[in-house]
């Protein structure tokens, strides 16, 4: 399963990273910054949050992971839904509905 996972990683980041920096065509750069620096963060409280339990064992890691994947799960059922109008680039594909 940790296979699997990493190898969706691959697939979902940069497509995530792309979609979630369409509407911000005048501010990537800034916007580009404040995606990285949430995810180094979000990386580093999860490294935390593993070191804590001192286990011999993955179940850490699988919680953490699991725990994780429960809350991006979350916040895309929750942003989708607020979501109103389609975001279109500068090419004029849409890329959200």
């Amino acid at each position: 399963m940790l296979f699997i996972i990493l190898c969706c990683i691959g697939l979902i980041s940069p497509n995530a990273s792309a979609l979630s920096l369409a509407p911000f065509a005048k501010n990537a750069g800034t916007a580009s910054a404040l995606m990285g620096a949430l995810q180094l963060g979000m990386g580093a409280l999860a490294s935390m949050g593993i070191g804590f339990f001192h286990a011999l064992t993955a179940i850490p890691l699988a919680a953490i992971m699991a725990g994780t994947a429960a809350i991006a799960a979350i916040v895309y059922f929750i942003g989708s839904r607020l979501i109103k109008e389609p975001v279109t680039t500068g090419e004029g594909v849409t890329v959200l509905h």
